[in-house]
């Protein structure tokens, strides 16, 4: 583990505060995990920063709790997140989610937020993942399984739609179908199923994410992903058209602040 960059604290700061929209989704997913035995080891695959692991380190304090990515920038991040939290549980290491080094059985549980959106290849990567556990060891997965779950890409589809008449027209690529290829609960459900994993249940959840003001909103809509550049590019005209979009679009007015609202599908269940 390298030493604190003392660089990267405005960026945890910043991370911080984006990470409370996703918070529902790591406590349900440790929910769905299931009870963990002192001395278990949790895999958590796709990491990022370093949730949910940290949340599972700092909730199962005897237990192990290992991060791998293959993104080295957001590993050191998660690192140093680690650290700020004084966190001796929990590690990180850079690893291709289709290619694991660890032993096989290895592994008392495994959970990945969002992790099913970057499986290029299913069966490979839920064979690693069966290969790592150990029998009846549980896991968890949260996903989006449509582009409509998250406010970010629900509203940007509709502001390039309304601005430029398609995603193709603003240069977009179709956000709808890579989200339904790569993270949609029946393409996962068969990949685990082709694995050997004994059950698969599915849950849907809904929750709302209370924010300030609409500029809160209006930031985490326009600055969180691929479609930053589409929106940075448009004129004032469009501009105005794209707030009111997303005023409709986002959530829902809250007395004086709004609520952002998300949606996501938990898949869990045993080796």
């Amino acid at each position: 583990m390298t030493s604190f960059n003392p660089e990267n604290t405005s960026l945890i700061a910043q991370h911080e505060a984006r990470l409370r929209y996703l918070e529902p989704m790591t406590v349900n997913l440790a929910d769905h995990l299931g009870p963990v035995a002192d001395g278990a080891r949790i895999l958590d695959l796709c990491c990022g920063i370093g949730e949910p692991a940290l949340y599972l380190a700092r909730t199962h304090p005897k237990a192990t709790v290992v991060g791998v990515d293959s993104d080295p920038a957001s590993l050191e991040l998660a690192e140093d997140r680690a650290r700020v939290a004084r966190l001796a549980n929990v590690s990180f290491e850079k690893m291709d989610m289709h290619d694991l080094s660890f032993a096989t059985a290895s592994f008392d549980g495994a959970v990945s937020r969002l992790g099913a959106l970057l499986f290029g290849d299913m069966d490979h990567g839920a064979a690693e993942l069966a290969r790592v556990l150990r029998p009846r060891a549980g896991y968890a997965f949260a996903m989006w399984s449509d582009a409509a779950d998250n406010p970010y890409t629900r509203c940007g589809i509709a502001v390039a739609e309304a601005v430029a008449g398609s995603l193709e027209a603003a240069g977009l690529p179709d956000i709808r179908e890579r989200v339904r290829s790569r993270a949609s609960a029946d393409v996962l459900s068969a990949g685990l199923r082709r694995a050997g994993f004994a059950s698969a249940y599915t849950q849907v959840t809904d929750y709302m994410i209370d924010v300030p003001d609409f500029d809160t909103v209006w930031d985490y809509c326009t600055t969180s992903g691929p479609l930053d550049d589409f929106y940075a590019g448009l004129d004032d005209e469009a501009l105005d058209q794209a707030r009111r979009i997303v005023a409709e679009q986002a959530g829902a007015r809250n007395g004086t602040g709004w609520r952002l609202w998300f949606r996501h599908r938990s898949m869990y269940g045993r080796r």
